[in-house]
């Protein structure tokens, strides 16, 4: 009769072992807590399915898991144990050949069931599976000799081994002989969506501190380039400043120069003023003293110019008087 139930495909797993990768162990305690909440979520749906489906028998081969891949490791903390889940009622994995003999496969099954139960006990919200109770024991009437006591201690450590074991045996028949498969690989699938959506998300994130990393480094490098180009331009500006300096001290230099020159002029001119100033003094005073002079020559000439006139003419009226005289006569 064919089977109904589907082997899973491992999705799980290999989203897992990307996420693992892929996620940054240094940052991100929020994602951190929600994978807890996740494994936490996975743990809860296989236990319910394990206590749900008490009709159905799975059939045919089951997947073969490796034991090292079968542990799956979240920033060292976080391991999830899937192996357990795809053992059969005998505690064998699918294609594993069959034991030479049943004590060490029943050692096997004991161990595997060990790792689950410590499995369970670490990443389960219930408390640990009380302890079988220990067998009554008798009160000491009279020691009894050595031989006989370390008798009862075997018998009692015997009783209490057979005691986990059954407790152990059925445990595994309740929860691994009665699996689902549909509804965990279902279930799988949506845990691999889910962890696809978180991988998108954290890959998104990465983008966003890689974009704001180079971002940074731009910034920094265009910070750089800036003071660059600052210090070449004050460089340039304070040679400039000098060159301009030089050359308004040589310009002040020559000005200077030029103002010496002009005020040994300037004191030329006043000693060439000076000196004509004293030359025209000199030269009116002389041309007052000739025209002083010249008039009273003139002065004189006129006079006796005058008196040499007036003289001639007295004679002459003298003369006429006489003349008259006589022709009056």
């Amino acid at each position: 009769m064919p089977s109904n139930h589907r082997k899973p495909d491992g999705s799980l797993d290999r989203a897992l072992e990307r996420a693992r990768r892929v996620r940054d162990p240094s940052r991100d305690q929020q994602t951190q807590r929600g994978v807890q909440a996740m494994v936490q979520g996975v743990l809860s749906s296989k236990k319910k399915g394990a206590n749900k489906t008490t009709s159905k028998k799975s059939k045919g081969k089951l997947p073969d898991t490796d034991s090292e891949s079968s542990f799956i490791d979240l920033k060292g903390d976080i391991k999830i144990r899937m192996s357990p889940f795809l053992v059969d009622k005998d505690g064998k994995y699918p294609g594993e050949p069959p034991s030479p003999s049943d004590e060490a496969s029943r050692e096997r099954k004991l161990q595997r069931q060990r790792r689950y139960e410590a499995l369970r006990r670490e990443f389960s919200a219930e408390d640990p599976p009380p302890a079988p109770p220990s067998p009554p024991q008798s009160p000491p009437s009279e020691p009894l000799p050595r031989n006989t006591l370390k008798q009862q201690q075997q018998q009692q450590q015997q009783h209490k081994n057979k005691q986990q074991k059954q407790q152990m045996e059925s445990s595994s028949d309740s929860l691994y002989g009665e699996l689902d498969w549909d509804a965990e690989e279902a279930e799988l699938n949506k845990q691999a969506e889910a962890t696809k959506r978180e991988m998108a998300k954290l890959q998104r994130k990465r983008n966003m501190l890689r974009f704001a990393k180079q971002q940074e480094q731009l910034k920094k490098s265009f910070t750089e380039q800036l003071q660059v180009a600052k210090q070449q331009t004050e460089r340039e500006l304070q040679s400039r400043i000098s060159a301009m300096r030089v050359e308004r001290k040589e310009r002040v230099g020559k000005v200077e120069s030029f103002k010496v020159e002009l005020k040994e002029r300037i004191d030329a001119l006043c000693r060439c003023y000076e000196e004509v100033s004293v030359r025209g003094v000199a030269l009116a005073t002389s041309f007052k003293e000739a025209e002083d002079k010249l008039i009273a020559e003139a002065k004189n000439a006129v006079e006796i110019e005058k008196e040499a006139l007036e003289s001639h003419l007295r004679h002459h009226l003298v003369n006429l008087a006489d003349k008259l005289k006589i022709d009056g006569v």
